[in-house]
């Protein structure tokens, strides 16, 4: 029952269109779905060109679908995204590849002024090893 009100919040989201979209989750209060796709029509304020999926988060009650998956520097990434998850707050998790194949931990907060992506996770460990991370998970207050 949950998975069929998700998929149907995205596809009204999206107008019906749900191509490549996967990975939904819908935080606690019913506010905030996040969801991975590779759709590049899902946000009117941007232009998606970088062929790989990026994660989106929609804002049931103001019908606002907006991308969160960004490179640092705040251009778009080069590498997809996945698992995302939320808080009942709309704070984002995610994982991203990078060019060496590295898994990152990403972040991004919906109520923050800035509304920048944030990397969480360390790239390599006290013995210089590589570290890689997948699956994160928050809780549903932001912790």
């Amino acid at each position: 029952m949950a998975e069929k009100m998700i998929k149907r919040a995205i596809r009204s989201a999206i107008n019906g269109k749900l191509t490549a979209n996967t990975q939904p989750r819908i935080d606690a209060h019913g506010q905030f779905i996040v969801y991975k796709s590779q759709a590049v029509n899902l946000d009117n304020s941007i232009m998606d060109s970088n062929d790989v999926s990026d994660i989106y988060l929609y804002h049931i009650k103001s019908n606002l679908n907006r991308r969160v998956s960004w490179q640092i520097d705040g251009n778009e990434t080069l590498n997809s995204s996945h698992n995302p998850d939320l808080s009942t707050e709309g704070q984002v998790v995610y994982d991203k590849s990078d060019q060496f194949e590295q898994h990152h931990i990403y972040g991004y907060n919906f109520g923050s002024e800035l509304q920048d992506t944030v990397k969480l996770s360390m790239s390599a460990d006290n013995d210089d090893l590589w570290v890689d991370n997948y699956k994160p998970a928050i809780s549903s207050n932001g912790n």
